[in-house]
């Protein structure tokens, strides 16, 4: 199962919940929490791959949320991550409502497809460079 899978079913079975990974009571948690609770596995990939951007505008030295708290980062020194990202959006976006959770699952999509596109490139071996009947052996 696909991560943006995942958290397409885990948000049926989780209320939304900021700053933390699943509630004590089980009811709630954030968008790793409501993945985990489909039955989604551990770390990918995916998670460490770097994206150029935030997608929802965030940018340099904003006020970020990330796990339950307020942050200050510099994305120009930062490295963002998916990981970063989906933790990012789902905190501050997705519980603020500027954000639905399938607009987080369609982002997550897209990287998905984008490190299988990677994946597949690194597997096809590299053309041979056409050589010239007049080049030197």
């Amino acid at each position: 199962m696909r991560m943006s899978e995942a958290i397409l079913l885990g948000s049926t079975l989780l209320k939304p919940v900021s700053g933390v990974f699943m509630t004590d009571d089980g009811t709630g948690g954030c968008a790793y929490g409501m993945a985990r609770k489909a039955g989604w596995g551990s770390q990918c990939e995916l998670e460490t791959m770097l994206v150029a951007e935030l997608p929802c505008g965030c940018g340099k030295h904003d006020e970020m949320v990330m796990g339950g708290c307020r942050h200050m980062f510099d994305l120009a020194t930062w490295p963002v991550t998916v990981s970063f990202a989906i933790v990012h959006l789902f905190n501050q976006h997705v519980c603020d409502g500027t954000w639905t959770i399938e607009q987080l699952a369609d982002w997550v999509r897209e990287q998905e497809d984008r490190l299988e596109g990677l994946e597949q490139q690194a597997q096809q071996p590299e053309a041979a460079e056409p050589v010239s009947e007049y080049s030197a052996v």
